[in-house]
């Protein structure tokens, strides 16, 4: 049986200020599994990045069970116990020019394991590893300040694999990026969940969810569905009402297929469509 690192259970959330409470989580329930590709969806204000901190034990449940690696967070929990659980959940968040904290490359990938204590030989093997994962090797002494938004990204996401988490929040990530350096990012997020990491995508771009194993949607703080890319865009109704849309490979084979094209509406991200399109046109003769 594949083990569950994240789980919720009637999971609600509230910010609370002094003279306001807003609630934003309402009733979560949750089962996150070691080495799946969840990715959330939502519209912006519908509680995706809170969710994210809570995951990440920034922000605490209100009420209900959340429980990271087995471990049930409450008040019998110690700080040292939930630092070693921080240690094993790592985030990336929007801005990359936010996450930068040394000048060049390589220092700025070993700041996360100097700080927790790791031995300089290791940091040095982490440090090379990560930045050979994310394809930024070469510029492990350029200037940050010099790279284009992807590549910091990518940087960043570094500097969160080089602390070795089981798993990594991508809060919207690719959402201040240019075409070029969303597709960077999402080339690396692809190339960690096929290593086996546990990937959990914020996001409100369909055409990046395709790529999941699994999509949770949330609406007004609550999950609106719940279940695999091909049943979630399936659900039109639903993505209409929670105000999502569908992916543009989606789009594409409904259109087809209203005009008669025989091709199947499953496997949504590009390559997959592409060849379904392909083999269509060709059984068609029109290839």
């Amino acid at each position: 049986m594949t083990e569950t690192v994240i789980k919720t259970e009637n999971l609600n959330f509230q910010y609370e200020t002094d003279d306001k409470i807003k609630p934003v989580l309402f009733d979560i329930n949750l089962d996150i599994k070691k080495g799946s590709f969840v990715c959330i969806l939502g519209r912006n204000g519908s509680g995706k990045s809170t969710l994210a901190k809570v995951f990440c034990l920034v922000n605490k449940p209100t009420s209900g069970s959340l429980e990271l690696f087995g471990t049930k967070i409450g008040s019998d929990v110690t700080e040292d116990q939930e630092y070693e659980i921080r240690k094993k959940i790592g985030m990336v968040f929007q801005n990359p020019d936010n996450q930068m904290v040394a000048t060049i490359v390589e220092e700025d990938v070993a700041f996360g394991p100097e700080n927790l204590g790791v031995e300089p030989k290791e940091i040095r093997r982490r440090v090379d590893e990560a930045l050979d994962i994310v394809g930024m090797k070469e510029f492990a002494r350029h200037s940050a300040s010099q790279l284009s938004g992807g590549q910091k990204q990518r940087v960043a996401i570094a500097g969160i694999i080089a602390l070795s988490p089981d798993v990594i929040v991508f809060d919207e990530s690719t959402a201040m990026l240019d075409p070029i350096g969303r597709r960077e990012v999402m080339q690396t997020i692809l190339k960690l969940a096929g290593m086996g990491k546990t990937i959990i995508l914020i996001t409100h771009h369909m055409d990046e969810a395709v790529y999941a194993d699994r999509i949770i949607v949330l609406s007004k703080g609550r999950v609106a569905a719940d279940g695999t890319p091909e049943g979630i865009f399936s659900r039109e109704k639903m993505l209409k009402e929670t105000g999502l849309d569908l992916p543009q490979s989606k789009k594409v084979l409904n259109k087809l297929s209203e005009k008669g094209l025989d091709i199947s509406t499953e496997g949504l991200d590009p390559k997959s469509a592409a060849e379904k399109i392909a083999d269509a046109l060709r059984k068609r003769g029109l290839q």
